[in-house]
């Protein structure tokens, strides 16, 4: 979901698979209905690529996701 910035309302976008489309296609699969809250991604040299992430299941609990040195964008 995300809040516009041209309006005061808030959009949810919502799928239980994602297809990536890349050198090796890969499907992602969402059984649990998690919705992504809010998500970044970046990378420097030094410590690689970098995810946090926060999700909330069907009951409402919070998760908050992070992933540090998961490699480079070239791996």
């Amino acid at each position: 979901s995300y809040k516009s910035a041209s309006a005061n309302r808030t959009v949810k976008l919502t799928t239980d698979q994602f297809l990536f489309r890349h050198q090796h296609s890969k499907k992602v699969s969402n059984p649990n209905h998690l919705i992504i809250e809010g998500l970044k991604t970046g990378s420097t040299p030094e410590s690689g690529a970098a995810f946090t992430g926060i999700v909330k299941d069907q009951a409402g609990h919070e998760f908050i996701t992070v992933v540090n040195g998961a490699g480079y964008y070239t791996d």
